[in-house]
């Protein structure tokens, strides 16, 4: 359930702002959207739509990883991977009867497998580019990757917990063990002069928390 609330949503994408709109050229046609979803997950939609469940902002520690996941999900979209991900499960054939204006036969298909496609898997190509370019987004935006690091590194000691069945992030964003190794890898080739401009981020994190929390308790 999207959460219909204009200043929640306008604070949540307040958040966009920390991102240097160089490097993320389509920023400005970004939108974030909450969820009251209790599950720790954020998923990216066509049109730049990316929704974030209240269980990611309520789980996070700091600000940091909630913008590592940002850039993560950012990445799925400027990179095309959802409209790769439509045509290889609905068809080209289908996409092209949508795009000639052949209505009929293509919503068919697209209200029978809307809730797969929001289910199906990023292939691992696609999640290793994704967080490679989000990296890359964190870096050149000044902000410490790191809190995308260590959203993994929670994944990983959630998954054996008793918890595993609120991480739904686990079952869209899958093998998070090679994940960590290779943000490791990039910290490593990250170039020094672009690692010193990491700066920590002046936000009140907390009070976002509460915020959310107090505005979901509204109808």
């Amino acid at each position: 359930e999207i959460v219909k609330n204009e200043k929640l949503t306008k604070d949540l994408n307040g958040l966009l702002e920390f991102f240097d709109p160089r490097v993320i050229k389509e920023r400005e046609e970004m939108t974030l959207h909450l969820s009251r979803n209790g599950q720790v997950n954020a998923f990216a939609l066509p049109g730049g739509h990316i929704v974030i469940n209240f269980g990611l902002i309520s789980k996070s520690k700091r600000v940091e990883e909630v913008l590592g996941v940002l850039a993560h999900e950012t990445a799925h979209v400027t990179q095309r991977h959802i409209l790769n991900n439509i045509i290889d499960s609905l068809g080209l054939f289908t996409i092209v009867q949508f795009l000639v204006g052949d209505f009929s036969g293509a919503a068919a298909v697209i209200l029978t497998k809307g809730q797969f496609l929001l289910q199906k898997k990023f292939s691992r190509s696609f999640e290793s580019e994704a967080d490679r370019v989000g990296f890359n987004y964190l870096i050149l935006s000044g902000i410490d990757p790191s809190g995308l690091k260590d959203f993994f590194q929670f994944l990983k000691k959630e998954s054996k917990t008793k918890n595993t069945k609120a991480i739904n992030f686990l079952n869209t964003h899958p093998l998070y063990e090679e994940r960590i190794k290779q943000m490791n890898q990039l910290f490593k080739e990250a170039k020094q002069i672009h690692l010193k401009k990491i700066k920590r981020v002046k936000y009140d994190f907390d009070k976002l928390k509460k915020d959310i929390s107090q505005g979901l308790l509204s109808p």
